[in-house]
């Protein structure tokens, strides 16, 4: 029997860039696939000289992601999955780490069940910088990957600057801190146990038993459309426009409130303006019967729909998602529910 093989998917990101002469990073994922694979085989690693095919399917930073740039790596992992899942043994994907923390849960939602575990690797700095962590992420990657200790889903190995590498399942993935070169779990645990779909529960909401990457339209995809937003004094909802909005995620402050007041210029306003534009409104994070103030319970009565369970980038994600899988309203809602690659850490 032949050997499954590795595929390395660059999309760009620092792991893929290289400074200038004033030392400003850009973005070269061609130059910089070489330097990974040799990483590996300079390594004491036993899978140094493991098979590994590379593709570039993207050259941005991370933080230019587009909808447009996940469709193609989307493109290419539901062709893996359709056509080739027996070719190989895992799926390592070169990735920026500014929107790290979005593709990650992305890829756990639409991988899982898939039996081919996809590693995000990502670097503080440029392979050619000595202090780079990227080497070691990459390695460790591949080890998690060929000892089979990951089997599914999608996951990050991500080396701190205090030394310490943490294995993060891609749902729980939190957004580094602002000036920080660190990452961490929503529920902080370095090995989360690997979840395997449930088929039966995704059958009774939305009718899907194939890992959910296989549910997409295969001719578009993610559909964008998602307008995010966040409160803070001085806000006036009259601003904002739905023009090709297909939904709202709307952010709360701590106590799960927003302000309610002002008339016209009110969230109020605003979710009757989308309930009459059949524009889903959601909050997040709100649980549906554990608030505290009149002011939730105004959002709610008015329409809004709470959203609790994942972090909020890993909900911004489900989301996009359940907007591009054709479910109707129910099915929505009920999608936005379920807990479909252990995101539901709060719940």
């Amino acid at each position: 029997m032949r050997m499954k093989k590795l595929l390395l998917l660059l999309t760009g990101g620092t792991i893929c860039s290289f400074p200038d002469l004033e030392g400003h990073r850009s973005s070269d994922a061609k130059m910089a696939a070489p330097l990974l694979v040799e990483t590996l085989r300079n390594s004491r690693s036993a899978y140094k000289n493991y098979e590994i095919d590379v593709e570039t399917v993207s050259n941005v930073l991370s933080e230019n992601m587009t909808v447009e740039v996940w469709n193609s790596l989307l493109e290419k992992l539901r062709l893996i999955v359709e056509n080739t899942p027996q070719e190989y043994a895992g799926i390592l994907i070169a990735h920026g780490t500014d929107t790290l923390a979005y593709t990650a849960p992305l890829l756990d939602y639409l991988m899982t069940g898939s039996r081919i575990p996809v590693m995000l690797v990502s670097a503080q700095k440029p392979l050619t910088d000595p202090d780079s962590n990227g080497g070691n992420n990459f390695v460790e990657s591949v080890e998690w990957i060929l000892n089979r200790r990951v089997q599914d889903g999608c996951w990050v190995v991500y080396r701190n600057m205090d030394g310490t590498t943490y294995l993060h399942r891609g749902s729980h993935l939190l957004q580094s801190g602002d000036y920080s070169n660190d990452f961490y779990s929503i529920d902080k645990k370095q090995e989360a146990p690997v979840f395997h779909v449930n088929a039966d529960l995704l059958k009774e909401y939305t009718g899907l038993e194939e890992p959910l990457i296989m549910e997409l339209n295969a001719s578009s995809f993610l559909q964008d459309g998602i307008l995010k937003i966040m409160p803070y004094v001085g806000i006036n909802y009259a601003n904002y426009s739905l023009k090709n909005v297909k939904s709202v995620m709307h952010g709360l402050y701590h106590s799960a409130t927003a302000p309610v007041e002002r008339g016209d210029s009110c969230v109020l306003s605003f979710i009757n303006k989308c309930k009459k534009q059949e524009v889903p409104f959601y909050i997040f994070p709100c649980k549906a019967d554990d608030y505290g103030y009149v002011t939730t319970k105004a959002m709610l009565d008015a329409g809004a729909k709470p959203l609790y369970g994942p972090s909020e980038n890993a909900a911004y994600v489900k989301l996009l998602l359940s907007q591009s899988l054709g479910l109707t309203p129910d099915q929505q809602d009920a999608f936005m529910q379920i807990d479909i690659a252990d995101e539901m850490v709060h719940q």
